[in-house]
């Protein structure tokens, strides 16, 4: 199985942390370029950009519902996406 990191880069000395999720097909990932990520868990490749106006801080799929995923950001939202109309349905099975 291939496996690759998610990055990220914090310029000062602050104690600082990012929240994965995954679910059978993918992986969701926050990041300090104020974007939410949906990863493909096979291919490892970036499905789809998921902007916030600040740092995405945590993410988490519905347990009961992987196609709903929660992004929660440093700008004090909290979005609930619908991945069925963000990712192509050929991508969901």
């Amino acid at each position: 199985m291939m496996r690759r990191a998610h990055r990220a880069y914090t310029p000062n000395e602050e104690c600082f942390f990012i929240f994965l999720d995954a679910c059978d097909q993918f992986l969701a990932s926050g990041a300090e370029d104020k974007h939410g990520y949906v990863w493909d868990r096979h291919y490892g490749v970036s499905l789809v950009k998921l902007p916030h106006t600040d740092v995405v801080n945590s993410v988490a799929f519905n347990p009961r519902n992987s196609q709903m995923l929660v992004t929660v950001s440093d700008d004090c939202s909290i979005k609930v996406r619908n991945l069925t109309f963000i990712i192509p349905p050929r991508q969901i099975s």
